[in-house]
């Protein structure tokens, strides 16, 4: 795998303050055909806190889509830990 990638993303959804969806090319595996995996980003208030919920495809293979799953988590940590300050 390169270091960099350039990534297409097609927005399919954007409601403001609840829910963001989009399409994902994968198009940087080599050996494997392009395909597009589709995220849902939902955010839904609860008092002063404010839900996230990401939901995404599972990809070409398992072992990609748990990578997958533990980007996001990471990524979403440092969200939540950036918001905690």
């Amino acid at each position: 795998m390169p270091l960099r990638t350039i990534s297409t993303i097609t927005y399919r959804e954007i409601t403001p303050h609840a829910r963001l969806a989009y399409v994902h090319d994968v198009d940087f595996v080599q050996g494997v055909e392009p395909y597009a995996i589709e995220h849902v980003v939902t955010l839904r208030v609860e008092g002063p806190r404010v839900h996230m919920t990401l939901t995404f495809d599972a990809m070409h293979a398992p072992e990609w889509t748990e990578r997958a799953r533990m980007g996001w988590e990471q990524e979403l940590g440092k969200l939540a830990r950036r918001l905690a300050r």
